[in-house]
């Protein structure tokens, strides 16, 4: 096992969440509803990426970002693993791809319930706010959007999310103190609630007794402890 895969495990999962936070907190005419906003908070705090601790996803996760080795073997495995992740996490727009058997019939993109392209756009924002720029996913997203494969009604979905991210950042930036606090710096320092479970006793202590330690506030650190990613 990495100290470094791990640490950027708990790092990207705080990220996610923190992006998540500061949706409900800024925008949050996106959900549609408490029940959304209840369904995405439990799938961060309790299932982003948990599969990452499989064996068969760690471990070449691992090899291929922290082994200093990129061998033939180590690219395919973390190919078979990349796959894997993508099939078990309905936050990945490919997990939504159906590519048919029948060649007369067109590859389709299934529509993505809005909990998981809301927690998908968290996702691609984690490494935004590990940064400390919360612009660079607009020019992330231009740069694929043509490449990405989505149903038209999540395309809609998402692109009207981040049309409301950037137009509230552009509010927080001209409302900044002394009317010169970038939009990023202004937004990073908005209070978070500190309501999580730490990623690292989630794994530990398994998950019912995370969610009941989560649920009495007996969590220690919390996920919103640590840097982004």
């Amino acid at each position: 096992m990495s100290v470094q895969y791990d640490e950027y495990l708990s790092q990207h999962v705080n990220a996610v969440y923190k992006g998540f936070c500061w949706m409900k907190e800024n925008i949050p005419d996106i959900f549609g509803g408490d029940d959304v906003i209840s369904k995405i908070d439990y799938n961060i705090k309790f299932g982003h990426d948990r599969s990452k601790q499989e064996p068969d996803e760690y471990q070449p996760y691992d090899a291929y970002f922290y082994g200093k080795n990129r061998s033939a073997q180590v690219v395919e495995d973390f190919n078979y693993a990349w796959l894997e992740h993508i099939h078990r996490n309905p936050h990945h727009w490919q997990h939504w791809i159906l590519h048919k058997d029948d060649p007369n019939e067109a590859t389709e993109c299934l529509r993505m319930p809005d909990v998981f392209v809301i927690e998908m756009i968290c996702d691609w924002w984690s490494f935004s706010w590990n940064k400390g720029n919360l612009w660079e996913i607009f020019k992330w997203y231009e740069e694929r959007k043509e490449h990405i494969m989505l149903n038209p009604e999540s395309k809609e979905k998402v692109e009207s999310v981040l049309k409301r991210m950037k137009e509230k950042l552009i509010e927080i930036q001209e409302a900044g103190p002394q009317g010169g606090e970038g939009a990023a710096q202004a937004a990073m320092k908005m209070p978070v609630p500190d309501n999580s479970v730490d990623i690292n006793k989630l794994m530990e202590s398994g998950l019912a007794d995370a969610i009941n330690n989560a649920i009495n506030g007996k969590a220690a650190g919390g996920i919103m402890s640590g840097a982004a990613q």
